[in-house]
């Protein structure tokens, strides 16, 4: 029996037992193929894991009290810190609480190639912050309950970031996701949704946020079963920000909503300054300095404001609001572009920013109240932004 799992074996018999106080565990460990463990139950528990080397494996479990069962644990303020320095390791982190105790942070940091962090959070102050320097490297948050936060950063190539919001409780959900990846093809994946249902609206005060610098990047494929969700919200309160910064990004949400799938934002209605009101105290402007620019912008409704920028040429824009008090702004410098936003229902906010050639950017909201941004800034990049879909 070597050093290195006699450390380690200490470890899990000191923190793994039914011990209920103010937890307390640490585990370093250098080399390579070194595995650590620690599991705590009750309250007040920190861990931290620090590795260096390669091929390493941590996985650190923070649990109430017979969970999942009946039995409610005592109050805990769990911590938890994973660092991994090397490549081809592997980061768990499990914080899961009894009847809404928990009050879970969790931070996972790894400096290397082909490494994976994976955190799962149950009820109720869930944070996590996932950090990742290197190249092929992969991300995954999973949370349930109340109040989640969840930042994901990474900085390199071949990168995958993907986060899993879900509501434990009908009505209650605030939930805030960011991603930021600073690199080339690297992807990433934000879906904030209801627990009894993949497109349940149980969800509320919903934000996501993803920032992408460099080339190649794509912000989901578009389809829940794959995994690859763009970015896609379900209920009301929603806040979503795509933003791209290079060329040849691209970005889809769910394809399989009710009335997405047959939208198509540069249909007939794309002439040349087409404006179309119905209703009370609308307001549409149009301002082109380009030539061969097609745009439309269409409201049926009261209180609705839509305005259009261009500076270039042959641009294709289309603004679409139904109902009332919506805001709908595009903004286009540069040539071949293409944006489309699309809102119905209650009071939604669009925002498109597009800085370069031949880009394309779509917004497609329902009910309301929804934000939804898009920044783009380079050439040949793709993004669209969906909400509320039923």
């Amino acid at each position: 029996m070597n050093k290195r799992f006699l450390t380690v074996a200490s470890v899990i018999l000191t923190v793994s037992g039914l011990v209920f106080g103010a937890n307390t565990a640490d585990i370093t460990q250098t080399g390579n193929d070194n595995d650590a463990s620690i599991k705590q139950v009750a309250v007040n528990s920190t861990a931290t894991q620090i590795q260096n080397g390669n091929s390493n494996t941590a996985i650190m479990e923070q649990v109430g009290w017979n969970w999942p069962g009946p039995v409610e644990a005592a109050s805990k303020n769990e911590s938890g810190y994973q660092k991994q320095v090397g490549s081809n390791n592997e980061a768990t982190l499990n914080q899961w609480s009894n009847k809404n105790k928990g009050s879970n942070i969790g931070n996972q940091y790894q400096n290397g190639t082909g490494n994976t962090v994976y955190a799962q959070q149950y009820t109720i102050d869930s944070e996590v912050d996932q950090d990742q320097k290197g190249n092929n490297n992969e991300a995954r948050s999973y949370q349930v309950g109340y109040r989640q936060y969840v930042k994901q950063y990474q900085e390199g190539n071949n990168n995958w970031a993907n986060v899993d919001h879900q509501t434990g409780k009908p009505g209650v959900g605030n939930q805030i996701a960011e991603q930021r990846q600073i690199g080339n093809n690297n992807s990433s994946n934000i879906a904030q949704s209801g627990l009894t249902g993949v497109y349940d609206k149980n969800t509320v005060g919903n934000e996501a946020y993803v920032k992408q610098i460099g080339n190649r990047n794509y912000a989901g494929t578009g389809y829940w079963g794959d995994g690859n969700y763009g970015v896609t919200q379900q209920g009301k309160h929603n806040d979503a920000s795509l933003v791209q910064n290079g060329n040849d990004n691209g970005s889809s949400p769910v394809l399989d909503c009710t009335g997405i799938d047959d939208w198509d934002p540069l249909d007939s209605y794309v002439m040349k300054g087409i404006q179309y009101q119905h209703g009370l105290r609308n307001e549409a402007d149009i301002y082109i300095l380009g030539s061969g620019n097609q745009t439309a912008q269409y409201q049926d409704g009261d209180d609705n404001y839509a305005e259009l920028d261009i500076y270039g040429n042959l641009n294709q824009v289309k603004q679409v609001q139904l109902g009332d008090d919506k805001d709908s702004d595009i903004y286009i410098k540069g040539n071949r572009n293409q944006a489309g936003t699309y809102q119905n229902g209650g009071v939604n906010d669009a925002t498109i920013y597009i800085n370069g050639n031949r880009n394309n950017a779509y917004i497609y909201q329902q009910d309301g109240p929804n934000t939804g941004s898009i920044v783009q800034n380079g050439n040949d990049n793709n993004a669209m932004v969906s909400q509320n879909c039923s």
